[in-house]
């Protein structure tokens, strides 16, 4: 069994709130690709892109390429740094479905006491 861990002891850090805001999520562009070096087809960002978004998650390359045309030190992007925002956008999408659900049912329980009411 593999673990994988990072360092979160709150110890460790200082509390600057709870985090709402989704704009990491909303900006992130999807790309379907195919690799250049096998052919198959993929899905996921742009390192390049990606840096405009979200820094400190991606590992620069370098301009230099080998006899291949290929990138000597390719750029990288580490996935799992995306993980705080996408829990983020979940709770912020589910709490705007819990109001639009809860508007709703009050909506629907308006209508219902007027055609009561005729």
């Amino acid at each position: 069994n593999m673990v994988y861990s990072n360092t979160s002891d709150s110890r460790l850090k200082t509390d600057l709130g709870v985090a709402t805001n989704t704009s990491v999520i909303d900006r992130t562009v999807i790309h379907d690709f195919e690799w250049k070096e096998h052919g198959i087809k993929d899905r996921g960002v742009f390192a390049q892109e990606a840096i405009e978004v979200i820094p400190h998650a991606v590992a620069k390359g370098s301009d230099e390429l080998n006899d291949d045309g290929n990138p000597v030190s390719p750029w990288g992007v580490d996935y799992s740094k995306y993980v705080p925002d996408i829990i983020v956008y979940c709770q912020q999408l589910n709490k705007t479905v819990q109001d639009l659900s809860s508007k709703l049912d009050a909506a629907e329980a308006r209508i219902a006491a007027l055609e009561g009411a005729k």
